[in-house]
């Protein structure tokens, strides 16, 4: 896997994460995908309860990231009667290091290590150094070329490369994290196989970006451990990049133990620790949501008038719906009348369109959509069974974009590679509410804003949204929004969980209407994450 290459897919899905929470004006998107691709950006952390400081996001491979990602998947799926996830979880405790090296096809080489009882995780690749500390919530890094070490605080999925062994085998951590990070998996299949006159257990899967996308996990059935990581493209079967592993006593400590010299200094851009709480309140409440059968109306409305959610663990389904005979696309109902109770009656005259299914491990895709057709049902090659519930944005429901509520009310907001970060614990437009703001410099001499107004009262769930775009030299405060979202009345469930029922999204003085019902007490019949397979 060329390291270049992957760099560039990696940011382009910073300019993704904008569209799917939600998107800033198509132009604006343009700019921010250039200069991204370029790599080049420096942009400053600003938080006003703090020092002024400056930090930058650091790039892992995609092909780095998969490793693991696919040996928790790998391992947690073994059948009980041959190896089972305590045999393996087992396994790696007993591990004091994983290590995990790769020569790429140009030449470059990498290497990772993981402590999982240390909760750490280090890289290094082409000169550029990473450090990830678990138990302290920070990560240190050396880009090539830089004369400091940048410390960050960790985001969330940056702390799923290192939870403990602890949190993994009581089934707290999310499937495909707890290695390498956040590859996500669209298939897999395992099977045995003979090599050499021994019997290996393998798994093929198939990831959702980059050209080496097929996968072949070998794991050893003896030691219950991994073997290596095989990845080779679809479309040539000589491009190809193998990750040997191994687990030696000792591995890095800190990130000078990497080769940095003891003398260089470290560049703090920590945020305060105000902005560090709000951030991880974030993160809880979207944990703890649940499970759910959610309604979702859109307005003004199309051919399509809704869409129906149903969550049960890592599985779930969307369907979306359209009217039976010739029926006038879908109105926002008046304020007086019991919106849930006028959409469940018009279900009942609605034909369902299956959009997706997530068994847990595959999310399939419905190719065949249509009033009254048969699903035609394939692993889709974009959807991961994360991207539901995801606070990053990362993924996409392209038939249903307004059911990802999880990123629109509590979305990943810790400091990323290639954008500001300001911390407003007091905005004077948003009272007893805190104020995100994070932003992007561009090479084309405009800077890309995100203002996001967090209330601590209502589980740290965002309230508000500002979008917009401005010239270098031009205040923030002194422009219009080009797209504001407001969420507006707000329930809150018996487990505590505060969410909206109507969002207003505007854009160039357009509206859409959004809304919102959670039923937390819904039946969930397993028989509706199943699909039937295409004869």
């Amino acid at each position: 896997m060329n390291p270049k290459s992957t760099l560039e897919d990696q940011l382009k899905t910073l300019g993704s994460q904008l569209r799917e929470r939600p998107a800033l004006a198509d132009e604006v998107m343009r700019k921010i995908r250039q200069s991204s691709a370029d790599g080049l950006v420096r942009t400053p952390v600003n938080d006003r309860s703090a020092q002024r400081v400056r930090r930058r996001w650091p790039f892992l491979t995609a092909g780095l990231a998969a490793i693991v990602a696919m040996t928790a998947i790998a391992v947690i799926t073994f059948p009980k009667s041959s190896v089972g996830w305590a045999d393996v979880t087992k396994a790696i405790r007993a591990q004091n290091w994983i290590r995990g090296t790769v020569t790429f096809t140009d030449g470059k080489s990498g290497m990772m290590w993981l402590s999982p009882g240390q909760r750490i995780w280090a890289f290094k690749l082409d000169g550029s150094l990473y450090f990830y500390n678990g138990r302290e919530h920070v990560k240190y890094e050396l880009r090539a070329g830089d004369k400091s070490i940048t410390k960050l605080p960790l985001g969330e999925d940056d702390a799923q490369r290192v939870l403990s062994m602890n949190a993994l085998s009581q089934g707290k951590s999310p499937v495909g994290h707890w290695l390498f990070g956040t590859e996500k998996i669209l298939s897999q299949e395992r099977r045995e196989v003979t090599d050499a006159g021994k019997t290996w257990l393998e798994f093929q899967m198939t990831l959702w970006r980059g050209d080496l996308n097929q996968a072949t996990l070998r794991v050893d059935p003896e030691t219950r451990l991994p073997v290596y990581l095989l990845l080779t493209s679809p479309q040539d079967a000589k491009k190809s990049i193998k990750w040997q592993f191994d687990y030696p006593a000792d591995g890095p400590t800190d990130i000078y133990a990497l080769g940095v010299p003891r003398e260089t200094k470290i560049d703090d851009r920590m945020p305060s620790n105000d902005a560090l709480a709000v951030l991880r309140g974030i993160a809880k409440s979207r944990a703890v949501i649940g499970d759910f059968r959610l309604l979702v109306g859109t307005y003004p409305g199309n051919f399509y008038f809704g869409s129906v959610v149903w969550r049960k663990g890592d599985r779930w389904r969307v369907d979306s719906y359209s009217p039976r005979g010739n029926v006038d696309p879908a109105v926002e109902p008046p304020t007086d009348q019991n919106w849930a109770q006028s959409f469940e009656e018009r279900l009942q005259r609605s034909e369902p369109l299956p959009l997706y299914v997530c068994d847990g491990k595959t999310v399939w895709d419905n190719s065949n959509p249509l009033p009254g057709a048969k699903p035609q049902w394939q692993a889709s090659p974009h959807v991961a069974p994360q991207d539901l519930m995801s606070g990053e944005g990362l993924g996409s429901l392209p038939r249903a974009p307004d059911v990802k509520i999880a990123s629109r009310l509590f979305p990943e907001l810790a400091p990323k590679f290639g954008w500001g970060f300001e911390f407003d614990p007091n905005p004077s437009d948003a009272s007893g509410c805190v104020l995100i703001k994070r932003s992007l410099h561009n090479t084309f001499g405009t800077i890309g804003h995100e203002w996001y107004y967090v209330d601590p009262a209502k589980g740290d769930v965002v309230i508000r949204v500002e979008l917009f775009n401005l010239p270098l030299r031009t205040l923030p405060e002194a422009s219009r929004s080009q797209q504001t979202i407001r969420m507006e009345d707000f329930q809150k469930t018996k487990q505590g969980f505060w969410y909206p029922t109507v969002v207003r999204n505007t854009m160039d003085h357009r509206t859409t209407t959004i809304r919102y019902h959670f039923d937390f007490a819904a039946d969930l019949p397993d028989s509706l994450f199943t699909v039937e397979k295409n004869q």
